[in-house]
């Protein structure tokens, strides 16, 4: 019993879903290629700030002096806070849509936001 593992349809019908699959990866990427994203600190519920996560600097908002920003090739991070506990600055830097950091007891929120064509947040979830 000598058997094959692919017979001829079975190659052709692999390499056309291969094709396929190439195709929409690409198609995709040329229509979400014009998002950009954008950091969005938000105090007590509304925006204060819209960050240009592409220029890098080192600030703080009016509202909150005591919290430090920075923002670091496409990324943003609290790098200060006077809050007891510092959850907000061991976050890290963020740099995806949809990304968050929070400082609850100041009531600041950083959110990252895409914008362009993809018109919504570009992750779904985040792990660690």
């Amino acid at each position: 019993m000598n058997k094959k593992l692919f017979n001829k349809s079975d190659l052709i019908l692999i390499t056309g879903l291969l094709s396929a699959a190439l195709l929409i990866s690409l198609a995709w990427s040329f229509y979400n290629g014009d998002a950009v994203l954008e950091a969005h600190i938000i105090v007590n519920g509304a925006d204060a700030e819209i960050i240009d996560i592409y220029t890098d600097s080192i600030f703080s908002i009016p509202e909150r002096p005591s919290i430090i920003f920075e923002v670091k090739n496409g990324a943003i991070a609290f790098i200060s806070s006077d809050c007891p506990d510092k959850v907000c600055v061991h976050t890290g830097f963020i740099r995806y849509g949809g990304q968050f950091a929070a400082c609850l007891p100041s009531g600041v929120v950083l959110r990252i936001i895409t914008r362009g064509k993809m018109g919504a947040d570009d992750i779904d979830t985040i792990t660690s």
